[in-house]
């Protein structure tokens, strides 16, 4: 069997899911039947594949001009390397690539799609929801199967009037050995504290803004907020505004330093306002890190509370503030051991894997 996977924009979690999921389906099916096609500008994402793995197109950019451009490249791909199965990644790549064979019902490869978070759930106009729900049911009938993250994203897509018939649920998951992380590449935290570490984008969706506001109520307290990932270019929550004392920026890294930072801290906080699934939850879980979550969309999924940490209701930074009040380290190392064991029974990249395939098998 031979598959193409295709992305329009992989920095971050889509990147984190093609190097877990890459490697497992070319051990099954043979390195050079499985081939990836992403923009020549975000290799760097992608640098744990073979190079030989890779088809680019020219840019990830997202104006009109550069989208016709990759879907005109994507066609010929296709055209060339006939594969059997075609699998989508994310909401412009969808759009792209499936958007032709609405107007060219010829044979075709069968067409995979995940969203990885559906447009229609973000907190944007309701105008834009309805556009974006109204996308996904026009490119339905052109899809073999629609890949959903979590049961949160199966609802969801039910409830916009998706075929049901068309949905299935796999989780995301991961290598189940945790990183070897040498002592020598730990970040400097300081054991006399607390040390939260938040990993992502600085912005409304991630619900930092939230976490920044507790992290101001709690300076009578030995604890540290750890910041890693590229700061806000909302309106919402300007680059601009400043942190309090007991929060310390790092900016982006490349995803092979994330180990180092979970193995450092003590817990890892998630405040999403909206969240499909989360990738960053169980990347601390394998690493034996409870994480402390809002409720929001799919965390609930991931996070139970007692077992692989906390959660809270989205938006309430009065309960955020009181959770943190109430951490202690025995507590946390507690939870991180019970938290692996839930990582292990439900979200490898092995249970990801099989039931990708098997899916693959039902449409080819």
């Amino acid at each position: 069997m031979k598959i193409l996977h295709v992305a329009q924009k992989v920095k971050g979690g889509v990147a984190t899911h093609l190097c877990e999921l890459i490697p497992e389906q070319q051990a099954r099916y043979g390195e050079d039947q499985v081939l990836v096609a992403i923009a020549a500008d975000e290799t760097e994402h992608l640098a744990s594949l073979p190079p030989s793995s890779l088809r680019l197109f020219g840019s990830s950019a997202r104006s009109p001009g550069a989208l016709a451009a990759m879907g005109r490249d994507v066609a010929r791909l296709i055209r060339r390397e006939q594969p059997d199965i075609v699998h989508i990644h994310s909401t412009f790549a969808g759009l792209v690539v499936r958007l032709p064979f609405l107007l060219r019902r010829s044979t075709r490869a069968k067409i995979i799609y995940c969203a990885h978070g559906w447009a229609f759930n973000m907190q944007v106009s309701q105008a834009k929801r309805r556009a974006y729900a109204a996308a996904e049911r026009l490119l339905a009938p052109v899809t073999d199967a629609i890949l959903c993250i979590s049961r949160f994203e199966q609802r969801r897509a039910v409830e916009v009037g998706l075929p049901s018939s068309k949905l299935h649920m796999v989780y995301n998951g991961i290598a189940p050995d945790t990183p070897v992380v040498a002592p020598s590449e730990l970040p400097d935290f300081a054991t006399d504290r607390l040390n939260l570490l938040f990993v992502g984008r600085q912005d409304p969706q991630k619900g930092y803004d939230d976490l920044r506001d507790a992290m101001a109520r709690v300076l009578d307290l030995p604890v540290h907020l750890h910041v890693v990932g590229d700061r806000s270019v909302s309106n919402d929550d300007s680059p601009g505004e400043p942190d309090p004392p007991n929060v310390t920026r790092y900016g982006w890294i490349p995803i092979g330093r994330i180990p180092a930072f979970l193995e450092a801290c003590d817990v890892v906080m998630m405040p999403s306002r909206w969240e499909g699934f989360g990738l960053v939850a169980i990347e601390a879980m394998r690493q034996g890190k409870p994480v402390c979550a809002s409720d929001a969309d799919a965390l609930p999924e991931l996070v139970v509370p007692g077992i692989s940490g906390y959660i809270f209701p989205a938006g309430n930074v009065d309960a955020l503030t009181e959770l943190i009040r109430s951490m202690s380290r025995p507590q946390l190392q507690r939870l991180g051991v019970s938290a692996r064991q839930h990582f292990r029974a439900k979200f490898t990249v092995e249970q990801m894997s099989n039931a990708i395939s098997k899916l693959y098998e039902e449409v080819a």
